[in-house]
């Protein structure tokens, strides 16, 4: 290894812990990242697998921070599974969504934009729906979130 490779090897580890340092990456992600500034695949490769080997880069451990960050923010499991898949992280998406209550998750959410306020038209009903629909959140929780917080309470629809 001569000199110039050593030091763009060390750069780009350095550049690596300081994108690690500001958060979790998905391994993937962290690749696409690195080789913006660096075109050699092979050195990019090892430094990774070198990062995974000392434990600084996990997907895993990137899965558990994207769990967290998704509930706080109020976005349900479609969109947890969608942003895994995006970064390219291998985890078993479906062990890691099992231990938490979405249903509590679309229900804080929905009562922080909506408050307590029953729908009072067809309208204010869909536009619950669409909130939770495009927050991710599957039809089934989204039909007993509703159910839990209005009852079985439809607005009337218009007759044709």
């Amino acid at each position: 290894m001569t000199g110039s490779e050593a030091v763009t090897r060390a750069a780009l580890e350095a550049r690596a812990l300081r994108h690690l340092a500001r958060r979790e990456y998905a391994r993937t992600e962290l690749r696409r990242l690195l080789l913006r500034s660096c075109a050699d695949q092979v050195l990019v490769d090892a430094v990774l697998d070198r990062l995974e080997a000392e434990g600084l880069l996990s997907d895993a451990r990137y899965a558990e921070a994207r769990l967290r960050s998704t509930r706080q923010r109020g976005f349900g499991p479609w969109r947890l599974r969608h942003d895994l898949q995006r970064a390219g992280a291998r985890v078993d998406d479906d062990a890691l969504l099992g231990d938490t209550d979405w249903r509590e998750v679309a229900s804080l959410a929905l009562e922080k934009r909506f408050g307590s306020q029953a729908p009072t038209s067809p309208k204010d009903w869909g536009r619950r729906v669409r909130f939770l629909q495009a927050r991710g959140f599957p039809g089934e929780i989204i039909a007993a979130v509703l159910r839990a917080h209005y009852g079985n309470h439809q607005p009337e629809f218009p007759a044709d």
